[in-house]
């Protein structure tokens, strides 16, 4: 009997193998087999300029999750050019291929480990605004910054990058100041112009009873020590905020950010931290932005006062209300009702004084309604 042959028919050739998909990324070299889901089949990538790339049809299917299941892209391969993933860590690729008629799936995994990448929305700025600084892919870096402008920004996780703020005070001599970054082993340094802004001055009568109660009385400057400068330090690690800020009444403008201020004929000038919004007496008062109510009380000097902080050190002020819809602890909803205006403390009619900040440092509040922050 003639054995029997483990070798195709004469004439009959093998079937071809499936081909395998080359991923490449900088030096970095993968070789990924259809319909496999290796979990060794990972490529590191260490440079935006060196991303995953491989050969495949321009209508094949990509779509990318990350280390939490989360989608980060789902596309055809010629979109994924566009794709830049916002932080560093593990994403998975699928690619279905349908070239040649079947469908091939392959898999693998890019392990992200980019470097800190520190961006500034400007490195100029007039006085009372705020510079934002981004840092980008810088999970689990330390980070830190120091400038010589009296202020020491702090980077909070804000989703797609670690953000600080920088605001300018009105009163900073207008020059150029450093600001450096350090993010684990990496420096980052900065020339930071501060442009200066003309200010208006005012001349403001006061009924003497008045001041005597609320700006010149000590008890009045001693309760404000006590109960509100504490809170200027406060930054709660999460954003509240989304946006532009809003305009929490509307009326008349009747004085502006920063304006220099004489009391009463005085020599001596005093700076407007926010702006005055002249309104009737008991027109509603709207949360500029979302957040959490950290003052909500009458005190001598500003009267019925209401401070909002909205996430790292970002803060809306609200003075001389008549009453106060909210308390302590609240949380907020941009255009919530928060109080009334009214005319209580330091105050010569009905209107809201209204103030944005960062931490202890006022800023522009026109900026916030009309850019936002950050």
């Amino acid at each position: 009997t003639a054995p029997v042959s483990s070798s195709a028919p004469s004439g009959e050739s093998k079937p071809e193998p499936a081909p395998r998909l080359n991923v490449t990324a900088g030096a970095e070299s993968l070789e990924v087999a259809p319909g496999a889901d290796d979990a060794d089949a990972v490529i590191t990538v260490t440079s935006l300029e060196a991303l995953p790339a491989f050969a495949s049809s321009p209508d094949a299917k990509i779509s990318i999750t990350d280390s939490a299941g989360n989608a980060a892209f789902d596309g055809t391969a010629a979109e994924l050019q566009d794709f830049i993933p916002a932080r560093n860590g593990d994403y998975r690729y699928t690619v279905a291929d349908g070239t040649g008629g079947e469908t091939l799936v392959y898999r693998f995994t890019a392990r992200f480990v980019l470097p800190v990448k520190v961006e500034l929305q400007n490195d100029f700025a007039a006085l009372g605004e705020v510079i934002a600084i981004h840092a980008y892919y810088a999970d689990g870096v330390e980070l830190s910054a120091t400038t010589d402008l009296n202020f020491q920004p702090t980077f909070y996780d804000n989703g797609d990058s670690q953000l600080a703020l920088l605001p300018i005070h009105y009163a900073t001599q207008p020059d150029v100041y450093n600001l450096s970054i350090t993010a684990g082993e990496q420096q980052f340094n900065y020339l930071i112009t501060v442009n200066d802004r003309e200010f208006e001055v005012q001349h403001l009568t006061v009924d003497e009873d008045t001041t005597a109660n609320t700006v010149g009385s000590d008890a009045a400057n001693r309760e404000w020590d006590e109960k509100i400068e504490p809170l200027k330090r406060v930054s709660d690690p999460q954003q509240y905020w989304d946006g532009p800020f809003l305009q929490p009444v509307q009326g008349k403008i009747t004085t502006e950010f920063g304006m220099i201020r004489y009391t009463n004929g005085s020599t001596v000038a005093s700076r407007h931290s926010g702006i005055d919004i002249a309104a009737a007496a008991g027109t509603p008062v709207a949360a500029a932005g979302s957040g959490r109510v950290l003052f909500a009380d009458f005190i001598q000097l500003t009267g019925n006062t209401v401070i909002i902080e909205h996430g790292f050190g970002v803060k809306s002020w609200y003075y001389h209300m008549q009453s106060l819809d909210v308390a302590e602890g609240d949380m907020v909803k941009q255009g919530d009702p928060i109080g009334k205006v009214g005319s209580t403390g330091f105050s010569t009619g009905p209107h809201l004084h209204f103030c944005m900040s960062v931490n202890n440092v006022f800023t522009n509040p026109w900026t916030a309604f009309e850019q936002g922050i950050g």
